[in-house]
C-alpha cells in the first residue's frame, strides 16, 4: 500500500514537472487571462452573497 501511494505521489510529480516545463511559455497569457476572470467572478460571487444576506438581514 505505501509503495502505491509512493509510485502515484512520484507520478504526480513528474506529470507536474512535465506539465511545466510543456506549457510554461504558451499558456501563461492565458492562465493569467483565466485567473483575472476566476478572480473577477469569485468577487461578483462574493458580493451576490453579501448582498444576499444584507438584504436577508434588513428585511
Amino acid at each position: 500500500m505505501a509503495n502505491a501511494i509512493e509510485t502515484t505521489e512520484e507520478r504526480i510529480a513528474t506529470i507536474a514537472q512535465e506539465n511545466v516545463q510543456t506549457t510554461r511559455k504558451e499558456m501563461s497569457k492565458a492562465e493569467i487571462c483565466f485567473g483575472a476572470l476566476m478572480a473577477i467572478a469569485a468577487i461578483a460571487g462574493m458580493w451576490g452573497v453579501v448582498s444576499l444576506l444584507i438584504s436577508l438581514f434588513l428585511s
